[in-house]
């Protein structure tokens, strides 16, 4: 399976989808989403970027795309700064 890969203008987060033009990438708030490159994956293996193959695909088959770990956990961090 050939994905591709996106990283926030502003450097915060990463994400991984099958669409080459990221059009099934989530709206940020603050800058957009930038192409970096495509690589192959299967639904075995190592895990990549802290994430199970098979969590990848699933994510991907879900919703059109998948926001790598330290994407998620930048917005964890950010909810709880509005909710202080």
């Amino acid at each position: 399976m050939t994905l591709y890969r996106f990283r926030e203008s502003t450097g915060r987060g990463e994400a991984l989808t099958d669409n080459r033009t990221g059009a099934k990438l989530p709206k940020r708030k603050v800058g957009e989403w930038v192409f970096v490159g495509d690589m192959d994956i299967n639904r075995t293996g190592a895990t990549l970027f802290g994430a199970s193959r098979q969590d990848i695909v699933d994510g991907i088959a879900r919703h059109g795309y998948f926001l790598l770990p330290q994407l998620k956990t930048s917005e964890k961090d950010e909810s709880k700064k509005k909710g202080s």
